[in-house]
């Protein structure tokens, strides 16, 4: 057995962030040993994806170990409670799956807290433009308006799990609580203005003096 002996002078933060590090880590500590829990991804992921992402992965989804990055974290994802992974229809072809991934929160009024789109594994959050992205090397700011609901964006290798992962952390626990997003933007009715008038008119009448 050989052993390698490296002196680095680097602090823990700077050595964690390495991707070398993590890549290493990953290798040698699969499964929840590696990482926190219900975010750290498994070994039998591909297994676990619903069969609409799962075919839609085979169809238009990367290769090599970025699809094995993606599985990871579709697989991590759609652990934590209330997660729905959904595959869209291609606006060409109503019997082709779209080339997107949408990761919903059941009972958010909001949209997907992340999509994914393929074949890159390019992934867009649904957290502003501005959102902090301090220690994050790879995640990048979206050149879209401050409003803009999609405004962080990762694409996903291997060294880049995860921050994809804390990200849709993120995310999802901003993700909108309330009612289903059908029930949004429902007002009381506005009177008509004859109605408006006839009200006025009523008024008018019971307050005249005798």
């Amino acid at each position: 057995m050989r052993i390698r002996v490296l002196d680095l002078d680097v602090t823990p933060e700077e050595l964690a962030r390495a991707p070398e590090v993590r890549q290493l880590l990953a290798a040698h500590l699969p499964g929840p040993a590696a990482g926190n829990g219900a975010d750290a991804p498994g070994g039998g992921d591909a297994a676990s994806l619903p069969p609409a992402v799962a075919n839609v992965l085979e169809l238009k989804g990367p290769g090599g170990a970025v699809l094995h990055t993606l599985e990871s974290f579709l697989a991590s994802l759609l652990r934590w409670p209330g997660v729905d992974a959904r595959v869209g229809i291609s606006r060409l072809n109503r019997d082709d799956p779209a080339n997107i991934v949408r990761l919903h929160r059941r009972g958010s009024a909001g949209g997907a807290f992340v999509y994914v789109e393929l074949p890159a594994a390019g992934l867009k959050f649904r957290l502003p433009r501005t959102h902090s992205l301090e220690g994050l090397v790879h995640a990048r700011a979206r050149d879209v308006k401050p409003g803009a609901p999609y405004g962080i964006t990762l694409r996903l290798r291997p060294a880049t799990l995860a921050e994809a992962l804390t990200l849709a952390r993120q995310a999802y626990e901003h993700a909108e609580d309330g009612a289903p997003a059908k029930d949004r933007g429902k007002q009381t009715p506005r009177p008509t203005r004859r109605a408006a008038e006839s009200k006025s008119a009523s008024t008018d009448e019971q307050t005249a003096p005798v």
